[in-house]
């Protein structure tokens, strides 16, 4: 079972009693977005990233959940605004993404 908070991602085993398999932060997340592959040979998790910088926006962390360890995960840089949706394919291969407008006048 994977649950998104405003400000973090867990990963819990339904199996074992609901124990927290992973967590990882993110920015503000109200709308809960993430991604999972729906794929039984190779899981993929995607949320927003946090950075060091917390104004940074738009970055997406990658994570193989079948392969868990504490340096795990790519950050990559998909928009420069906060994330709307982001999607996987079947194969966790393919990851597409949006982001919120921001008008300037």
């Amino acid at each position: 079972m994977i649950v998104a908070l405003d400000f973090n991602v867990y990963v819990f085993s339904l199996i074992d009693d609901l124990n927290c398999l992973y967590s990882t932060p993110t920015l503000m997340n109200p709308k809960g977005v993430l991604a999972v592959n729906p794929n039984e040979v190779r899981t993929i998790l995607c949320c927003p990233a946090q950075m060091n910088n917390e104004k940074c926006l738009g970055y997406v962390q990658i994570v193989d959940l079948g392969n868990l360890q504490k340096d795990n995960g790519l950050k990559i840089r998909a928009h420069e605004n906060s994330l709307n949706i982001i999607e996987l394919n079947n194969d966790g291969t393919i990851l597409a993404t949006s982001s919120e407008r921001v008008n300037s006048k």
